[in-house]
């Protein structure tokens, strides 16, 4: 079932990225960053549609993975390598998006969006969207210098290379585009249910801790805590809670001890936990 899943993230993934490329950046003449900028400015030299140059410099780039960095980093590039380049030459052919031409920002921002979300579900789906990502991490096996440095870096100048086939405005508009991907990409990387983290002061730190654990059904970690005025010690309430029962977690904490202080602040993502306890029940039949 997990492989199925991340089968379809890659699939779906890919498919934005064609779409945002193909559609959208193509048509508009918008600089871009790794391999499609790459081809780009080889198709500026020797004329090939854009998906044969992104096969060439992915087959070559996913070699170089499988010889430098390993057999289970290069799996994770094969479905995007061999995909993406496929998907380009379709999408490529519709242009009706080309309207956008008229409000340069929106569309650079649009394509933005939509790659953004294709690498993120690409990531999600436990593959890699490769490219020049892959030269980055071998550079920084081999010399430790940092990955994120080097993917900025390269981007930059396949991006700069672009100038002898756009003018400067694109240019703009590609950095547009790389700030809307790597702002949506992260968004989408870190997606989950909406969670709050609830840390509860209070001198009734054991009856809010019943009252936490066995009327709302939450979780919950133990800190050490004292007093800043009177130096009494206390313990200091920590929970991760979904957004949905934050209200009803506050009015049972403040009516267990109304002079509780309570601190709600907004996590973007929280892994290797669960909300509800597991009860003495939940485990019969299981061992």
């Amino acid at each position: 079932m997990k492989k199925c899943t991340d089968l379809i993230l890659l699939t779906v993934g890919n498919i934005f990225c064609a779409i945002a490329i193909g559609m959208v950046a193509l048509p508009l003449s918008i600089s871009l960053g790794g391999t499609s900028g790459l081809g780009r400015i080889l198709n500026s030299v020797i004329p090939l549609r854009l998906s044969v140059w992104v096969m060439i410099l992915n087959v070559i780039l996913f070699s170089l993975a499988y010889f430098m960095v390993g057999k289970k980093f290069a799996s994770k590039t094969l479905f995007s390598a061999l995909v993406f380049p496929f998907l380009l030459e379709i999408f490529s052919r519709f242009t009706f998006l080309s309207i956008l031409r008229s409000d340069m920002l929106l569309g650079s921002a649009l394509a933005g969006v939509l790659l953004g979300t294709g690498g993120g579900l690409i990531l999600r789906g436990n593959g890699s969207c490769g490219g020049l990502d892959i030269i980055a991490i071998i550079l920084n096996e081999k010399f430790g210098i940092p990955t994120a440095f080097l993917v900025g870096l390269f981007d930059g100048l396949v991006m700069l290379g672009q100038f002898q086939v756009d003018n400067a405005l694109s240019f703009v508009y590609g950095i547009v585009l790389i700030i809307a991907c790597s702002l949506t990409m992260d968004r989408i990387v870190v997606a989950q249910k909406h969670e709050v983290k609830m840390m509860i002061f209070s001198l009734q730190h054991e009856k809010v801790r019943e009252t936490l654990l066995y009327e709302e059904d939450c979780g919950l970690s133990l800190l050490e805590g004292e007093s800043g005025y009177k130096g009494n010690p206390f313990k200091v309430i920590v929970s991760i809670v979904p957004y949905e029962k934050v209200s009803s977690c506050k009015e049972a904490i403040l009516k267990t001890d109304p002079q509780a202080f309570i601190v709600l602040e907004n996590v973007q993502a929280a892994y290797s936990g669960n909300y509800r306890l597991r009860r003495p029940e939940d485990t019969v039949g299981k061992d």
